[in-house]
């Protein structure tokens, strides 16, 4: 998993929030990477294509992709280059903006709701909706488990400029 965020979208969030705290410097500190091996000849010319086929992204979160490739020539000599690639699960993206940083017991807070394509153009008409939870942990069968608990929505629909969310504390 890596992040994304459309060209001229920086003040808005998109994907996945990694609060300061729980940061690690690598996006996806889960340990989620998966490697995979391929060995193969090249033809006659010295060339060989490998293909990749995306199926599907679970979860559905920008993926960053690397191919290495070495290749040893008939003198031994070893030649090595890689490329990346980021994978989009959709082509458009939601991003989210908090109206104030800290929020107080009992008051409503805002959220400013933007959907964008790719290239950080509104995604005009898009219909979006928005759910807000409030997490609890729970003591059950001798560990803590993490639960949502006071689900609330809000359905908007994508304007050029952002749409105001409100939620109860």
């Amino acid at each position: 998993r890596t992040s994304f965020t459309p060209p001229n979208r920086d003040e808005f969030t998109f994907g996945e929030w990694v609060p300061w705290w729980r940061y690690s410097g690598d996006y996806d500190s889960s340990g989620n990477q998966k490697t995979w091996n391929h060995a193969a000849k090249t033809d006659a010319t010295g060339g060989h294509t490998l293909h990749f086929d995306f199926l599907s992204m679970n979860p559905a979160m920008p993926m960053s992709v690397t191919a290495n490739a070495s290749v040893t020539d008939v003198h031994r000599q070893q030649w090595t280059s890689s490329a990346a690639l980021l994978v989009h699960p959709s082509d458009l993206y939601v991003g989210l903006k908090k109206k104030k940083p800290i929020d107080e017991k009992g008051q409503p807070f805002g959220i400013d709701v933007i959907g964008v394509g790719l290239d950080g153009a509104a995604a005009i008409g898009a219909k979006i909706e928005v759910k807000s939870v409030r997490l609890d942990w729970e003591f059950k069968k001798g560990k803590y488990t993490q639960k949502e608990v006071d689900p609330q929505t809000c359905s908007v629909v994508a304007a050029k400029d952002a749409t105001a969310c409100t939620f109860q504390t």
